[in-house]
């Protein structure tokens, strides 16, 4: 009888330790976004998606001297897509929070990718020298964004931004992506 009731209190500890374990990584998955989310502007991390990636290389054209920026990143799924697209480019990427930063870090290094990579606030940054940036930002970043660019960019240089649009500035293209409503690229050009 004793060894039936040690059985069960061990088969019980083992389900309690499996199920703490899954709380633990729930719990750390969770606190990871809420700092990304208060570390990076209150942008969360998502990914750019795989519809919305094939529409964007359709249309970027990226000479070799020109550069192209991606401001927050993330995990660095589109640089990785324009360095292969446009190798002898020069591509900038910049993201503030950690998570992300860390696995873009790694995905240029496993995969020997070309372009540089700052963990660091884009709005620090010079955007004297850059023809395109994309982003996935939110809303209230891209009136800063926008001012941002027409100061320091070069006439003709190109904004494409992911589902948020530049409110009080008519996109020269909107890009449809065919997923939901509204999740299009808007697209807009320095004067």
């Amino acid at each position: 009888m004793d060894l039936i009731l040690l059985i069960k209190y061990s088969i019980a500890l083992g389900l309690i330790s499996i199920l703490m374990f899954l709380i633990g990584i729930l719990t750390f998955r969770l606190a990871r976004n809420i700092v990304q989310a208060f570390s990076g502007y209150g942008v969360p991390f998502v990914r750019t998606g795989n519809n919305k990636l094939e529409k964007l290389l359709e249309c970027i054209k990226l000479n070799k001297w020109e550069t192209f920026m991606d401001l927050g990143c993330g995990d660095g799924k589109i640089l990785e897509a324009i360095s292969e697209k446009f190798p002898e480019s020069t591509i900038i990427w910049y993201e503030r929070s950690y998570y992300p930063y860390k696995l873009a870090i790694e995905k240029k290094e496993i995969n020997k990718l070309n372009y540089q990579v700052y963990q660091s606030d884009f709005f620090e940054a010079s955007f004297e020298n850059v023809n395109i940036i994309y982003t996935y930002l939110m809303p209230h970043l891209m009136k800063k964004i926008w001012i941002k660019m027409k100061s320091e960019c070069p006439k003709g240089a190109l904004l494409y931004s992911s589902s948020f649009p530049v409110n009080w500035v008519e996109p020269i293209q909107t890009i449809s992506t065919n997923y939901r409503k509204g999740k299009n690229i808007f697209v807009y050009e320095v004067q």
